[in-house]
This record gives C-alpha cells, sequence and structure tokens, in this order.
C-alpha cells in the first residue's frame, strides 16, 4: 500500500480508494494538470507475471479507445518501479456496499444501476474487437449519476 504524500509515477498519492484482488486504486493529483485523477495500481505479484501483463495493457489499451458515457476515461497507462498502472479519471461517489449498508440502495436505484450495466456490455461487445470484460466489484465499483449515465472506475 502507497503512503499518504508519496509520489508514484509522478503521481502525488491522496488517498487510498479501495482495494481488491489485482492491486489498489488511489486517489492522486495530476502531475502536470491541476486535477485529481484515480490511478489503478497493480499488485507487484500481478506485476511480474507475463500473461497478466499482457492481458493488463491489452484491456488499457482497449479501454483508452472507448468513448462511451458510462466508462471511465482512461488518461494514461505505464510502468513504475516494476508495477504496471493505469491513470483515469476520477468520478467520486459511493460503492454499493456503503449504499446496501447505509441503507441508501433503493429498488429503483438498484434497477437503474444494473440496467445502465447492461447497457454497458452489450455496447462494450460491439465496440470492441477484443470484447473485454470489466471486473464490476461491490467493494471498489463506484458510481456517481452524470447526465444519463453512471460512471463506473
Amino acid at each position: 500500500m502507497l503512503s499518504v504524500g508519496s509520489v508514484f509515477a509522478g503521481y502525488r498519492i491522496e488517498r487510498a480508494l479501495g482495494a481488491g484482488g489485482m492491486g489498489t486504486v488511489y486517489l492522486v493529483r495530476d502531475p502536470d494538470l491541476p486535477r485529481s485523477d484515480a490511478l489503478k495500481v497493480l499488485s507487484p505479484e500481478l506485476s511480474r507475471d507475463n500473461d497478466f501483463r499482457a492481458r493488463f495493457i491489452r484491456e488499457a489499451d482497449v479501454a483508452a479507445g472507448l468513448d462511451h458515457p458510462n466508462i471511465v476515461l482512461v488518461y494514461r497507462r505505464g510502468e513504475f518501479e516494476g508495477q504496471l498502472w493505469i491513470a483515469m479519471r476520477f468520478v467520486d461517489g459511493s460503492d454499493a456496499d456503503d449504499a446496501l449498508r447505509a441503507g441508501t440502495m433503493t429498488p429503483a436505484r438498484a434497477v437503474h444501476i444494473i440496467t445502465e450495466v447492461g447497457k454497458l456490455g452489450f455496447e462494450v461487445d460491439f465496440t470492441s474487437p477484443e470484447a473485454f470484460a470489466r471486473q464490476i466489484d461491490s467493494e471498489i465499483a463506484r458510481w456517481k449519476t452524470l447526465g444519463k449515465g453512471v460512471k463506473f472506475d
């Protein structure tokens, strides 16, 4: 886990947003622009696995080429001190687990989110010849209603 205030690949770590089996997502300050980004840092173990590295890079490249209201923009990807990373647009919001615990996950809200995820899966399959899968985990999936869509990171 990277510490608050440390610098990774030029990005200053503000706080951890979530962690999962693949690695950790941090809120970071962009090194060149006056904005906060989300930085997904792949675990050291997976960063050393050649097959997983190839898949991670391929999926980052495919995601970077997609333009859809329900897909978070990918700004950059790279490697720093042996670890792969992706810099993405930060979308402030809550996660499904928090909403369930707080009692704010109404049936209508759940249906809206499931509908938007379903649209995303259908449209991505036809947008990308490589049809990649995005893991949507209630601990890390974050959303915010922006216009008509729901953003996930």
